[in-house]
Parts: C-alpha cells; structure tokens; sequence
C-alpha cells in the first residue's frame, strides 16, 4: 500500500506537521494527543496504514480508505508503525 493522499477533491485534508490531533491508542476509553510529524523516508509499503481522525479509524488497506471517504468530510494522516501520526 503506498501513502498517497486520496483523490476526492475538497472533503480530504491532511494536517499540517506539528499539528496536533487526538487519535486513540487501542487502549480502552484512552485518547492520546499527538504531534503530527512530517512524514518519514523509510518504505510505507508495510509500515503503517490511512487513519481517519474524524471519525477515529484505521484503514488497513486503500481499499477500505476510499471507501470509506466517499462521503462527509474527512481528515486523514498515515498512521506510521514506527513514528505515529505522519503528514502523508
């Protein structure tokens, strides 16, 4: 799967890095806040998934991501395994 922002023009934005976002962490009732970082070199292939921080959910697959956006509002960030919230 590659990091490429989906194209569905002015519902998708992404943050700026150094934004701040609250996405949860898969504890129970636990939101985190997080830095969103610019994103990193390494290969996405496998190294993370699209989230939605709207609507605080994962996306395994682009698939399941587009889908997911074709309608309402969304703003999304790869979620990277290794360093978090990215600006994709």
């Amino acid at each position: 799967m590659s990091a490429v922002v989906p194209k569905t023009e002015g519902r998708i934005t992404v943050p700026d890095a150094g934004e701040k976002i609250i996405f949860p962490t898969g504890l129970p009732s636990i939101d985190t806040e997080h830095i969103v970082k610019q994103g990193c070199p390494g290969v996405r292939e496998s190294a993370g998934q699209w989230a939605c921080v709207t609507h605080k959910l994962t996306f395994p697959n682009n698939l399941q991501a587009s889908a997911h956006e074709t309608e309402g509002r969304h703003l999304v960030v790869w979620l990277c395994f290794d360093h978090g919230p990215e600006v994709p």
